[in-house]
């Protein structure tokens, strides 16, 4: 059986990502690319069709400072379409930039203690495509160390195209971005399993309100 061995990034629930981007912690201001997009851009290969759309909207969020929890809509929710990713050694998920990255639609709930429920489809990486769905549900809304976020459950199976099957669960989480939460960015640990084997790995979010 193979051994599955995902490497840890050292992402620690970054809000403001470029792959994942870096932010200011004094300000919460997204300063430009980070660790993962670093580590990434090292690697050789072509990416998959989704990658390229990530980083151009990685592109359209830089500079901006992290929302202010007051400035947050009080109540009703709004849309928000963009990208995750998961970040693997190549072992799990084969493909030689990295990681794997899926299509989000999500509904940002603010009334109350808040949501963020919907999917993450289309997943695809430099080798393969993927079927499945991972499921986004439930979720909150909470003052993070440089500004507030939303942190939901996500979970799912996918299949590769030539036949692997990965059983994804864990948290997916957003840090708002822009005058009034436009952008979320951020970071979580989500535990992929495979083969019988699992690993904790990096999941990051970059989506827009439609």
């Amino acid at each position: 059986m193979k051994k599955i061995s995902f490497f840890g990034v050292g992402l620690v629930t970054c809000v403001a990502l470029a792959g994942c981007q870096s932010t200011n912690t004094a300000t919460g201001t997204n300063t430009g690319t980070g660790v993962a997009a670093n580590m990434a851009a090292t690697n050789t290969g072509v990416a998959g069709v989704n990658k390229p759309l990530l980083e151009a909207l990685q592109t359209k969020n830089q500079g901006l400072s992290r929302t202010v929890l007051a400035d947050l809509p009080p109540s009703g929710s709004a849309d928000y379409s963009g990208y995750a990713q998961i970040f693997g050694d190549g072992a799990v998920i084969p493909t030689t930039t990295k990681e794997v990255v899926g299509v989000a639609k999500l509904n940002v709930g603010f009334a109350g203690s808040g949501s963020m429920t919907g999917t993450v489809t289309d997943f695809d990486d430099s080798t393969g495509t993927y079927t499945g769905t991972l499921n986004v549900t439930g979720g909150s809304i909470a003052a993070g160390a440089n500004g507030p976020e939303v942190t939901s459950a996500i979970e799912g199976q996918l299949t590769r195209s030539s036949g692997e099957v990965f059983d994804v669960s864990g948290n997916l989480t957003g840090g708002f971005l822009g005058a009034t939460g436009e952008y979320l960015n951020g970071a979580n640990k989500v535990t992929v399993t495979s083969g019988g084997q699992s690993a904790v790995t990096d999941l990051t979010l970059n989506a827009e309100r439609d």
